[in-house]
């Protein structure tokens, strides 16, 4: 009897053990105590239930709210999509609300004519508008915003990496009332008392830290990419750095999380608020836009111009929402560990190759010519000013090769007779007195011997006047009111339009793609090898069919791809679409926009780029403390620029170069030199190696480090700062650049 009840139990036993192995997920789902949290134990009974798992993280999620956390297996670190509530807090009911949501929409409100905010907690989950269910890796929930008569589809699905949230576009249901959709807005929330800091990408990147007190400071939001090229206002927006990465993170004291805009960045913002200024947190994320709105201004010669907000009525117009968040459960990672991922993505996504070869070099920028007014026995007129003869310029770059100052990047502005004109480039027809295309050619020929190479400017994105086959009326995007869409340039006392100067109208991309194309065959009679490509804008254009943001990105990728297979691009500040066509980089941000919210800047940018190419930052002879900007350009990995004219500095007096201060050749040759020694020393340091850290010793006072193991310090402080642990001393306003080996050079 023994014996038989001993078969019984055994079968038993294996039977369990045979669906032990079949249904894993089930016995997991019991066992959510042996995770640990992240941050508290606050949010662990939250209804959450077991959804997914891979090799690294496991997936909990509430099936009402669709709240849900990640789990790292290995570190039991885990990252929840919203923050625990506290019903004895302070916060509005409101922003409550948004604190439990994972989806906040604007809607047009026909009745007050505005957009009005929604979010997921309290017009869906409230009211049981959510439909739950797994797919594979997740779950996808879709909230039913009822009153609004809008229906938005979200999946949560793992990956090796993460996770990634995606709003399935194509099954929003909706009345063409839906224009912004923000995700995730309190995803891995900087809690109260917490140590860290979100990542922003404004410029070179920016850090807000947590509890940091900047309640009164204006809330962050910055537009990937740069304002849409479609945009009109009354008076001159406020300068701003482009954020050309379409990133944002958080580092708190268990990791960090990164999210990556995978698709939908070329129409996101991302905003940032600190803690305590809505709700306890501090928190960041992506808001896209759907449908556009554009701003119409009326009466803008009377002196009393008036802006009106329009809103488009067709379908949405975004091809979809992806943003994947990468997880790092590590400590020590901090925002040297999100350019490292950041720079991994772009590799597999672009094929993007770096090298550990980068020569130093210099950036000379000359200015042809200018338009500028004058008269004749009491008759004005307007005749073309000469700034810079190729002859000049040719004698320059032989006196600095003499000096030791080689391989030189050399661009050309304003030196063809389109651009005096304020036209697209087509022709490519040199302006006349600045030289023969014979010493024109000879001057690109000169400066490959040494080295270097020559970028020529073009236009082509943009004309204030029609010419050579396009019209700025027939090939130029339009607006809402289905006018062709255009800037005027502002006036710099007043900052209002100034109605004197032409307004610049946006060319479609097929008039891009052709202009460019008759660019790159003119450019052959010169010999030129490279093309400098001024401030690349994408946009909106709401003409029969709408062309979205997205789709305008997608096509100026593709053009300067096709014209990289021919010609070097030069391009200022290049968003990451375009990394792969370009061999060098102007006006790099050193600093972020230093907006209040934000804490310090960081170079995030260049530790991504650095290695692909050289790049510079913006002219050093222009700023007004040189000395800092060298050191923001040690600190960054950043060649030197110049901005010249050969002629007399006082002829751009009164013209549109007058902000062109201190281009004078021979004040700056010997700073120029000097200088030049500095980054030639710090080649000599790095090996041309690329930067892979960058770390703030204290205030003022930060270091770079490169592959090779070279380090350089810089000192913004007034005073002298030395560090026996690090066995370094930095004089005031200084630098100490240490090679791999251990020596220092100063």
């Amino acid at each position: 009897m023994l014996n038989n009840y001993k078969k019984i139990f055994s079968v038993i036993l294996a039977v369990f053990i045979g669906l032990s192995a079949l249904f894993p997920f089930n016995i997991a789902a019991k066992s959510t105590d042996a995770v640990k949290p992240l941050l508290s134990e606050a949010n662990i009974d939250g209804g959450y239930e077991f959804i997914a798992e891979n090799d690294k993280f496991s997936l909990f999620a509430n099936k009402v709210s669709g709240q849900f956390f990640v789990a790292d297996k290995a570190t039991k670190v885990r990252w929840y999509s919203n923050p625990a509530i506290n019903e004895d807090d302070t916060t509005s009911a409101v922003f409550k609300m948004e604190q439990s949501s994972l989806l906040l929409i604007n809607s047009y409100d026909e009745t007050s004519n505005i957009l009005t905010k929604s979010s997921s907690e309290a017009a869906s989950v409230r009211k049981n508008g959510t439909t739950f269910r797994k797919i594979k890796n997740g779950f996808e929930i879709v909230y039913n915003f009822s009153s609004l008569n809008i229906e938005i589809p979200l999946q949560i699905t793992l990956n090796q990496n993460g996770f990634s949230a995606r709003v399935l576009v194509e099954k929003i249901k909706e009345n063409s009332d839906l224009f912004d959709l923000s995700v995730l807005p309190y995803f891995s929330a900087g809690y109260p008392d917490e140590e860290g800091y979100i990542l922003l990408p404004d410029g070179s990147g920016s850090l807000m830290h947590f509890n940091n007190h900047r309640t009164t400071a204006a809330d962050y939001r910055v537009q990937i990419y740069g304002r849409d090229a479609l945009s009109s206002a009354v008076t001159k927006p406020q300068e701003s750095k482009n954020a050309n990465m379409p990133v944002f993170g958080f580092k708190n004291q268990n990791g960090i999380a990164l999210a990556i805009i995978e698709k939908g960045a070329a129409q996101a913002a991302i905003n940032a608020v600190p803690n305590e200024k809505n709700t306890p947190y501090a928190i960041a994320y992506p808001e896209f836009s759907l449908r556009g709105t554009d701003t119409v201004v009326l009466g803008e010669n009377t002196g009393s111009a008036q802006s009106y907000l329009m809103y488009q009525e067709d379908d949405i117009s975004i091809d979809g929402i992806d943003i994947r968040y990468v997880l790092v459960a590590d400590d020590k990672a901090d925002y040297n560990t999100m350019a490292k991922v950041y720079r991994e993505y772009l590799e597999n996504k672009y094929g993007l190759e770096y090298r550990n070869n980068i020569k130093p070099t210099v950036c000379l920028e000359f200015y042809g010519a200018v338009k500028k007014k004058k008269s004749f026995l009491g008759i004005p007129y307007t005749a073309t000013q000469k700034l810079s003869e190729i002859s000049d310029i040719s004698k320059i770059v032989d006196s600095l090769n003499d000096d030791g100052v080689s391989d030189i990047q050399l661009i050309l502005q304003e030196w063809t007779k389109q651009q005096l004109a304020k036209k697209a480039d087509s022709k490519l027809s040199l302006i006349g007195g600045l030289g023969s295309k014979k010493e024109f050619s000879a001057l690109i020929n000169q400066i490959k011997k040494q080295g270097g190479m020559c970028y020529p400017s073009v236009i082509f994105q943009s004309a204030a006047k029609s010419g050579s086959g396009y019209s700025v009326y027939r090939d130029t995007i339009r607006n809402l009111s289905n006018m062709p869409a255009g800037n005027y340039t502002f006036k710099r006392n007043t900052l209002i339009k100034d109605m004197n100067s032409p307004k610049r109208y946006f060319l479609r991309v097929s008039t891009q793609k052709s202009l460019l194309s008759k660019i790159v065959k003119k450019s052959d009679k010169y010999g030129i090898e490279g093309l400098m490509l001024n401030s690349l804008g994408i946009y909106t254009d709401y003409a029969k069919q709408t062309v979205s943001r997205t789709a305008s990105m997608n096509q100026l990728s593709s053009v300067i791809g096709d014209v990289s297979g021919s010609k070097k691009i030069a391009a200022v500040n290049p968003a990451d679409y375009i990394l792969s066509s370009v061999n060098f980089a102007v006006n790099v941000p050193t600093k972020s926009n230093g907006y209040s919210v934000t804490d310090t800047s960081v170079p995030f940018y260049q530790l991504v780029i650095s290695g692909l190419f050289a790049y510079c930052a913006e002219p050093i002879n222009l700023q007004g403390d040189t000395k800092q900007y060298l050191l923001e350009s040690l600190e960054t990995g950043s060649m030197l620029h110049y901005s010249f004219i050969t002629e007399d500095n006082t002829l751009i007096n009164g013209t549109d170069l007058d902000w062109l201060y201190g281009a004078d050749f021979e004040n700056n040759k010997d700073a120029l030199i000097s200088n030049f020694e500095v980054i030639r020393q710090l080649y000599a340091a790095t090996k041309g190696s690329r930067m892979i850290k960058h770390n703030i010793i204290e205030n003022g006072v930060a270091c770079t480090t490169y592959e090779n193991g070279a380090k350089v310090y810089v000192n913004y402080t007034d005073s002298a700062f030395e560090n026996e642990g690090l066995g370094i001393s930095i004089a005031s306003m200084g630098y100490l650049i240490c090679e791999a080996e251990g020596s220092v050079n100063e």
